[in-house]
């Protein structure tokens, strides 16, 4: 009996480790992430289209956002994460319809599943307002959520856990 409590606490203690190094390896990405976001809201100072036929700025702009959006698809690859896809939207939603009633399936974790498309509608919607008047604020605003994740995963791998 005895025996059997070891090996539960050392299941425990195993899986506890592997889920702090997993949020501490998000945490990590989504610092990467703020850098290139941060960089690209930089190179995004006073940008007008009209005004950059010849420039480079578009380029170091294109080049800093793709490896943000690159960092953090990799990381979401890495985790797997379920019913969270990131740019494969068609995945999730695919999922909702092969896993409905319809096609004899019980929908495991339709909620998620939803709120997953539409979160990432939505932050597509308002990016796509937002953009209309600045590409600096836009980018800002997304290193600034980045930020708030960031900061979250790494206080919640810092916090004692109280079981």
């Amino acid at each position: 009996m005895r025996n059997n409590a070891a090996l539960h606490a050392t299941e425990i203690a195993v899986a506890s480790a592997s889920a702090d190094s997993r949020i501490r390896f998000a945490a990590q990405a989504l610092l990467l992430e703020v850098v290139f976001l941060s960089a690209a809201s930089f190179c995004s100072i006073g940008y007008r289209s009209d005004l950059l036929e010849h420039s480079f700025q578009p380029l170091v702009l294109i080049a800093f956002t793709g490896l943000a959006m690159g960092t953090r698809n990799a990381v979401v690859r890495k985790l797997a994460i379920p019913d969270l896809t990131t740019t494969v939207l068609t995945l999730t939603v695919t999922g909702i319809a092969a896993d409905s009633s319809l096609a004899k399936g019980n929908n495991p974790r339709l909620a998620r599943r939803v709120g997953s498309v539409l979160a990432i509608f939505l932050g597509a919607a308002f990016g796509a307002v937002l953009i209309r008047y600045s590409i600096s604020a836009a980018l800002a605003l997304a290193t600034a959520i980045s930020v708030v994740c960031s900061a979250a995963l790494f206080r919640s791998v810092r916090r004692p856990d109280k079981r």
